[in-house]
């Protein structure tokens, strides 16, 4: 059996971090196993002065990376799963879903300490469509400003005072030791997440049986669950990086719960819903929630 493993992963200090720990995970089911990083510049890291949505969208981040692997040059791509398109890409399968990380949305700020505390007009940092449309929703008097870069760029540019707040994922500033920046952590019940916020997911070659059992034996079954529902809703509503849509499934006992919202850019029409059913129903579910927010007319 193959023993040399390559991990494809974008460049980026959190992308690394991803990375090492599918690594880790992989180590310990197998200590023969010697694997190395490719490190990529994704497309999407060398367009950090427009926004995602002009420029092709989230699968920037993912393309290259995959075609890596496609191309024989990785067994293994690592992608957060926030960054994906809701359908799997041809050729290819997500084998791991790590347990899920804190999937909730964080507000940053150095002045103020809650969303709640911004005055009138105040300036947010922020490159999601999902972000502004919760945001305009809650407080229509913010003012919401492009921010793109890696974390640590964008925590430069708040603290250089080119924004009031910023909201990032709450799992990226974790991960990188940074949870002391969070002034304040957003319900996922209100201020709902991405499809799959908080997620890693490992991809291989769909015919590489041998990586895929490999990746199997870390990937986390509740996870998985959680994130097929919140894909599953995402498909049926045909988003992509344009649409302002979130959902946020989690599993209480033998119970799977998804709410989820489909809005527009100014805040004005947000539409919600929530479904509960068994956790092997976790596509259909996600459908079904979907079909919900459709019978309530969603915006155009």
């Amino acid at each position: 059996m193959t023993t040399e493993i390559i991990i494809a992963t974008r460049n980026s200090k959190l992308a690394i971090w991803q990375a090492d720990l599918v690594k880790t995970l992989l180590l310990e089911k197998n200590t023969n196993l010697n694997i190395s990083l490719n490190k990529l510049t994704s497309e999407g890291d060398q367009k950090q002065d427009i926004a995602l949505n002009e420029v092709g969208g989230k699968d920037l981040f993912v393309k290259n990376i995959q075609q890596v692997v496609l191309n024989n040059k990785a067994q293994i791509a690592v992608h957060s799963l926030k960054d994906m398109s809701a359908h799997d890409y041809e050729h290819l399968t997500l084998a791991a879903f790590l347990k899920r990380g804190d999937p909730r949305d964080a507000f940053v700020s150095v002045k103020f300490n809650s969303l709640n505390e911004l005055p009138q007009g105040a300036t947010v940092g922020t490159s999601s469509p999902r972000r502004t449309s919760l945001l305009k929703s809650f407080r229509p008097d913010l003012k919401t400003k492009l921010l793109r870069g890696n974390v640590q760029t964008r925590l430069q540019k708040l603290d250089k005072g080119e924004y009031d707040a910023i909201i990032l994922a709450a799992a990226g500033l974790e991960r990188l030791n940074l949870k002391s920046r969070i002034t304040e952590y957003l319900n996922p019940k209100k201020f709902i997440p991405a499809i799959g916020q908080g997620i890693i997911v490992a991809e291989c070659k769909s015919t590489d049986t041998q990586t895929q059992n490999r990746l199997n034996e870390i990937d986390d079954a509740k996870t998985r669950a959680c994130a097929t529902a919140e894909r599953a809703f995402n498909q049926k509503l045909n988003g992509d990086c344009f649409t302002p849509l979130g959902a946020f499934a989690q599993i209480n006992v033998d119970a799977l719960t998804v709410v989820g919202f489909y809005g527009d850019l100014a805040g004005k029409s947000i539409i919600r819903a929530e479904i509960s059913g068994a956790i092997e129903n976790a596509q259909q579910l996600g459908f079904e929630l979907a079909e919900k927010i459709l019978k309530q007319s969603p915006p155009s």
